[in-house]
């Protein structure tokens, strides 16, 4: 999926010059893309052009400038890991940027890498859509029915999201609440039928779902690639999410650690409060908003 592929994407540029690899952008930009999970050809033109697009801005604003056709990432000219269209291949990467971005310091062509890349991607977000204190939560299935080893979590995750919304309403009741499932049946069933909330159903393009995930004043990770992208991409005050999540949006993201652990925090810490929001503004009176418990 797009997601998959862009947490992907950003695992490889990053550590362009970093631990003794390089980043072919020409390559890449000239691979063939296909995506799961979209709606049309259309969209799938659309998105591979913003791929492009993408990789060229960062290329430029990390001042590569003669691109070459050689193997896409290569280690020190060994373990060649050419750019294919399974996704995996460009995964692996990310256990290598993990490691060198936790140690201290940072490379500083690894935080400029990162930096840039997370500008890059800002800026080329779709415009907000949403109210500017929005909360959004993300609810993804995906084929957790058929994955023996995450999809438990998964189940476990969406099962959660009637105590997370209730939590969430609770701290912040002035603060719409809209949720981004791919699974309307699973939002009926775990939703809470007492808190005014929005569901985003119909189909909504991946590049809008990863602008309104990042333009979140308030996001709830699902447990996806797509989550984890929106981290990286948006400016959100605070984030709430899965330990897998939240190790990884520390690791990853541009800036100091410590202060990105304060801002990405654990949901379990969510479900079991009970008073105050760490710190954040706590909205205490105010009508709430009347609309369809399910507005599709």
């Amino acid at each position: 999926g797009v997601g998959h592929q862009l947490k992907g994407l950003y695992s490889v540029a990053v550590m362009h010059n970093v631990a003794g690899k390089i980043f072919d952008a020409r390559s890449y930009v000239h691979k063939k893309f296909r995506f799961q999970h979209l709606s049309s050809r259309q969209e799938t033109v659309a998105t591979t052009r913003w791929f492009q697009d993408l990789v060229l801005r960062y290329a430029s604003g990390i001042g590569i400038q003669n691109i070459t056709a050689e193997s896409a990432v290569t280690d020190s000219g060994r373990n060649a890991c050419p750019l294919a269209n399974r996704t995996v291949m460009v995964d692996s990467l990310w256990s290598s940027l993990a490691k060198c971005a936790r140690r201290r310091p940072r490379s500083p062509t690894l935080s400029r890498n990162m930096r840039v890349f997370a500008t890059v991607l800002q800026e080329m977000l779709p415009p907000r859509r949403l109210p500017i204190d929005a909360i959004v939560m993300h609810i993804r299935l995906g084929d957790a029915s058929r994955d023996r080893k995450r999809g438990p979590s998964i189940f476990v995750a969406a099962q959660n999201s009637a105590v997370i919304m209730r939590e969430l309403h609770r701290k912040w009741p002035l603060s719409p609440i809209y949720v981004h499932t791919d699974s309307l049946d699973v939002a009926q069933k775990y939703l809470p039928a007492n808190v005014t909330h929005t569901v985003l159903g119909g189909r909504v393009s991946a590049l809008q779902l990863l602008a309104d995930l990042a333009h979140a004043r308030i996001l709830v990770a699902g447990m996806s690639a797509m989550s984890r992208v929106a981290v990286l991409a948006g400016k959100q005050e605070l984030v709430y999410a899965y330990a897998f999540t939240r190790r990884e949006a520390i690791d990853a993201y541009p800036g100091d650690p410590d202060v990105t652990a304060l801002r990405v925090a654990d949901v379990n810490q969510l479900m079991s409060s009970s008073s105050g929001s760490r710190g954040w503004p706590v909205a205490t009176a105010g009508p709430q908003r009347q609309q369809p418990a399910h507005d599709q």
